[in-house]
């Protein structure tokens, strides 16, 4: 395996990241076929100051352990890239001595509370969604007061009332049709995709959207995020990040996937994205961890 290293430092001369390349000698093409060879390369960046380490590689599903004598190509020798690109990351952790959480029961509550707080800060309700809201504030209050009034209702429940009254507001002004841009231009990115799980509720939320429509801007929405805000966890999330440069791929938006499998989390991008688009999605990771 080959492996080179860069440090890079701050204007104070202080080492802010260091940076790795793995490249390993790999077989690829089709099982039952002879492979070809190929060098597969691994990226590792160890972010000092926040505390993480990132390994970035290409998924392939074509890949096999090389062996120049018999380059046959099995699914026994078939590689999963994912474990391959969380191996180095082991390598490093006892490279340098890191201390790493292992527990895999652990991780995934943690990263499952980070996404919920990624979750939160990219489901805002626009200033103009909420304003609107607001504005109807004393009827909702008028209704509430006069169906608990009329049904003789245990009034400790009357404030869940009014949240739930809001909600249905600011739901049907969401869904309207004329506010997708709202929810779009308001900030760096927008959810189409959410799935959760509340242990104590026994309930399972996977809702989803098309990439071009927010998801705040469908019912689907509206209808699990009380579950999801009451267990404050995602189990994943998918969300359309802004270009940095929009002068290219503009018409081609970044779909994002965050999500944890094992003693690891992972993100995914689904289209092309430049190194500017990769730190920003990293950047919600670490502001929110």
């Amino acid at each position: 395996m080959l492996k080179t290293g860069l440090i890079i430092t701050n204007d104070a001369g202080l080492a802010v990241k260091i940076e790795f390349v793995f490249s390993k000698l790999f077989l690829y093409g089709n099982a039952g076929t002879l492979g070809d060879k190929t060098a597969f390369p691994v990226f590792i960046e160890v972010y000092l100051d926040e505390g993480f380490i990132i390994s970035r590689a290409k998924a392939k599903s074509t890949l096999y352990e090389y062996d120049e004598e018999n380059p046959y190509l099995s699914s026994d020798t078939n590689i999963d890239t994912m474990k391959y690109a969380v191996e180095t990351i082991d390598d490093i952790i006892k490279l340098f001595g890191f201390e790493s959480e292992t527990d895999a029961k652990r991780v995934k509550s943690e990263n499952s509370q980070m996404l919920y707080r990624i979750y939160d800060k990219y489901s805002f309700t626009p200033i103009d969604v909420e304003d609107r809201v607001k504005s109807q504030k004393d009827l909702i209050k008028a209704f509430v007061n006069q169906f608990f009034s009329e049904l003789h209702l245990d009034v400790r429940n009357k404030e869940k009332a009014i949240l739930d009254a809001d909600l249905l507001v600011e739901k049907f002004v969401s869904i309207n049709g004329d506010n997708e841009s709202i929810f779009k231009e308001d900030g760096p990115a927008y959810l189409i995709k959410v799935t959760a799980d509340d242990e104590l509720e026994l309930t399972s939320i996977d809702t989803a959207s098309n990439k071009k429509v927010p998801l705040q801007c469908t019912e689907n929405f509206f209808d699990s995020k009380k579950s999801v805000v009451k267990s404050k966890r995602c189990n994943k999330l998918n969300l359309v990040f802004q270009r940095k440069d929009v002068r290219y791929l503009s018409d081609n938006p970044l779909v994002v996937q965050f999500g944890t499998h094992k003693n690891f989390g992972y993100v995914k991008t689904i289209q092309y994205a430049e190194e500017d688009d990769i730190q920003n999605v990293l950047q919600a990771i670490f502001e929110n961890y």
